[in-house]
């Protein structure tokens, strides 16, 4: 006959092993000056009549659509950083569903800090666990692996104050459950702009 173990003895183990599993999940979202990647990838094409006689500017207009239709991991420095972080997504990872993971919404709010170029947004999460552990992709911290999530714009100017609100949709792929697609929409100087990110094995 098995006899269960006393509740006394039982309860250290079940602490244990809560404590390994986060408890909240958070996401955050702030506009990103980044003229880098932006010349590096478009610019670039203007740039070969002056250096080489080649007139390669038709290539713009692709060059553009490719790198604001995909979702790029890479590393931001928190200079680059335009506007203080939105929290979009607070996750109780205790209580959530599959079926609340099919559609996730996010408004977001950006006052600006001075006179720049927005070139796109970028996202990051961190996750918390019991006993205020906090594990962090923030730009304000150590870079991690996850690094920072980038989604590229039509790049428009700012000033002190600008403000930039829209909404974040995001949705499990409907190529590879893997991945994810995201839907933006923001609005800025009286124009609302919508976009649609994917991921694919190229981030």
């Amino acid at each position: 006959m098995i006899r269960r173990p006393p509740r006394s003895t039982l309860f250290p183990y079940t602490t244990l092993f809560r404590s390994l599993f986060p408890e909240r999940g958070h996401i955050y979202m702030a506009p990103l000056s980044d003229p880098d990647t932006y010349e590096d990838k478009v610019l670039f094409w203007e740039s070969l009549k002056d250096h080489y006689k080649v007139d390669m500017s038709a290539v713009i207009p692709f060059a553009k659509k490719k790198l604001m239709e995909r979702v790029v991991v890479q590393s931001v420095h928190q200079d680059s950083l335009m506007a203080a972080a939105n929290r979009v997504f607070d996750i109780n990872l205790y209580t959530i569903t599959a079926e609340d993971l099919l559609s996730m919404e996010g408004h977001f709010h950006f006052e600006c800090f001075g006179r720049n170029t927005i070139h796109a947004f970028v996202l990051w999460f961190t996750v918390e666990f019991p006993g205020h552990i906090v594990l962090s992709t923030s730009p304000y911290t150590d870079e991690t692996h996850w690094q920072q999530t980038v989604l590229y714009l039509e790049r428009f100017d700012v000033s002190e104050e600008t403000v930039v609100h829209g909404l974040l949709k995001i949705n499990p792929s409907t190529i590879n459950p893997r991945y994810i697609d995201i839907n933006l929409r923001y609005d800025v100087h009286g124009r609302t702009i919508t976009r649609l990110y994917l991921m694919n094995d190229y981030i």
